[in-house]
Parts: structure tokens; sequence; C-alpha cells
């Protein structure tokens, strides 16, 4: 572990500026999840906001390591797990349009068969609830390019998509516990996309009600009444229950070995932990830092990074250069 620098004054942090009066913080993760965190013109913020609120943040972002970087590497070298190893690999694809405009085209390919099986488990319940899987898909796709243009959605646009996505999520983890579809592999994948993609609308709802809210509650709760249901949902999914359900699947189902279905179950329950751990992180930082501007620009450049940690990815996976061009023209268009 690096070494941990005191900072006093503003003084003491101007040997770290560049020769555009540029402080740039860098931080790496076990998972190497995080590379550049912010750059900081000291001159344009005060005192205390460098000296507390930055490391607040760093301070932050720093425990989130969950993820064993020697397991992703045996996770990946089981060749029957390709198509599942995409939403275990650590890296949130549904947190920038260039990553969800990978997994929006595999989740709406496979929405039919989806929408079938939702529709047999259903009818065997006498559930009535309305299945809104590619509403879901195209309203978070929506949510992502608005705020590339930093035309974000307003508070009530955010809750009623976590909502969505939450009775979505719900209802395919209600199906794949009742083991009656024959697809398991798609729904599967779906439910570990969906709860990605809930881990981040979550996060960016935390971010819209705390600092629209902040001042009428007070010492109040500072989070929607709903919000400790919703995260309930990544309890259900780390449950002994469901890991005793995908344990069965890896042996039974896809053909695993001991170790190779250790790797899958342990990896499956290290990425829900997470992603329950990336909003409790973030409802940490956006208490620490306690200012919508500063902390719009700490996300701005933290997507960055994950946009091109995507791309590095990419690379690093051999996926054709002209493919990744595609998927950028498409997530940009």
């Amino acid at each position: 572990m690096a070494n941990v620098i005191n900072i006093q004054t503003l003084d003491e942090l101007r040997r770290f500026l560049n020769d555009k009066g540029i402080m740039e913080i860098a931080l790496r993760g076990k998972n190497k999840k995080f590379k550049t965190f912010q750059k900081i013109a000291l001159d344009q913020l005060q005192q205390n906001e460098v000296s507390e609120k930055v490391q607040q943040a760093i301070n932050i972002l720093n425990k989130n390591n969950n993820l064993s970087e020697k397991s992703l590497k045996m996770l990946n070298s089981v060749s029957k797990l390709n198509k599942l190893n995409l939403v275990l690999s650590g890296l949130n694809l549904c947190a920038t349009c260039v990553g969800f405009a990978i997994m929006y085209a595999k989740l709406d390919k496979m929405s039919a068969q989806i929408a079938e099986i939702v529709a047999v488990y259903k009818q065997g319940e006498a559930i009535h609830a309305n299945y809104e899987f590619k509403k879901i898909l195209s309203e978070h796709s929506n949510m992502l390019d608005c705020r590339k243009k930093q035309s974000y959605y307003t508070e009530d646009q955010m809750r009623e998509l976590v909502a969505g996505e939450y009775n979505v999520l719900g209802l395919l983890i209600d199906i794949f516990l009742a083991g009656i579809s024959t697809n398991r592999e798609e729904l599967l994948f779906s439910i570990l996309s969906l709860a990605q993609m809930f881990s981040v609308s979550i996060r960016y709802f935390d971010e819209t009600y705390y600092f629209e809210n902040k001042d009428a509650i007070g010492d109040g709760d500072r989070w929607h009444m709903d919000h400790d249901n919703w995260v309930a949902v990544f309890d259900r999914l780390s449950s002994p229950a469901f890991i005793d359900t995908i344990q069965d699947y890896g042996v039974f189902e896809i053909g695993l070995n001991t170790v190779e279905n250790d790797c899958f179950y342990i990896n499956f329950y290290d990425q829900i932990r997470s992603l329950k751990q990336d909003v409790e992180d973030n409802q940490a930082m956006i208490i620490a830092i306690d200012d919508q501007d500063l902390f719009s620009v700490v996300m701005h450049k933290t997507s960055e990074e994950a946009q091109q940690e995507i791309e590095s990815a990419l690379k690093e996976a051999d996926v054709p250069l002209d493919a990744c061009a595609e998927i950028l023209r498409v997530a940009v268009a």
C-alpha cells in the first residue's frame, strides 16, 4: 500500500501541481478498478475542500477492493462461462454509454426469450404485474445518454427508473429460484446485468435526492424511504439460498468441476457484494464532498476513467479494433 501523505495546509499541496497549475490524484485498487481519480485546480477551491473532502473521497474509494484479481483470472480461464464473464469481470459496464452499448445489444437480443420465461412463470403464479424488461433497458440507456450530455434526469425520473429496475430484478430472481426456466444462462446473465444497472441507478438517484433535498431534510434521514428495501435485493442475491442455487447450476447444468464451480460462485458472491458496496461508498462520498458542483466534477472524471478502462479491457481481450470502433460509434451516436 502506498504511503499516506497528510496535508495540513494549501501550500503543502502546491508541490504536486503540474505546469498548468493542476494537481492530479491517482488511485489504483487491488482489482485496478480506479486509476486517475481527479484533477483539481487548487486556486479554484477553498483550502478545507482540498485538504478534507478530497482526502475523504480517496479514502472511501480505496476501500472498495472486494474482487480478487487472482480469482478473476481463474474465472476467465473457465471457457464454459464466456458470456457470464462479461458481467463477473468486476468492471460495471452499465455505468457508461460505451459499456452499456455492449450490454444493451446482448440483453436486447435475449429479451424475447426472457419474456417467454416470465409469461410462463406469471401464469403459474397468477402474477399480473407488468413486465417491462425492454422498456427498462431503453430507459437506462437514455438516462446514461442524458448524463453524457449533462442533461440529467430529474428526481422523479430517477425514482421511476430505480423502482422499475427493482421490480423487474425481483421477478427474475423469483423465476431463477423457482427453477422453471430452460434458458438458465440467459436468465442469470439478465439478473447479473440488471443488478449492475440497478446499482448504478441507485447511486445516481441518491446523488439527485440528496442534493435536491438536503436543506429540507436537515438532520433527518438523508435517503429515500424505499432505499433500504431497494438495496436489500443485493442481500437476497448473495443469500445462502441463492448461492446454493448458483452452485447447483454450475455443477449440474453447465458441468463445472469443483474448482471451477468454487471460483464461479465465489466470484458471483463477491460481485454482488461489490455492487452493494458501491452504493454505500457512493453515499459516503456524497456526504463527504457535500457540494453538488464538486461532486459532479468528481463523478465526471471517474466516468471518463471507467470509459478508458472499458476500452483498454476490450483491447486486452483481443477484441478487433474495428469491433471496438463500432461499439464506440453506436454508443455516442
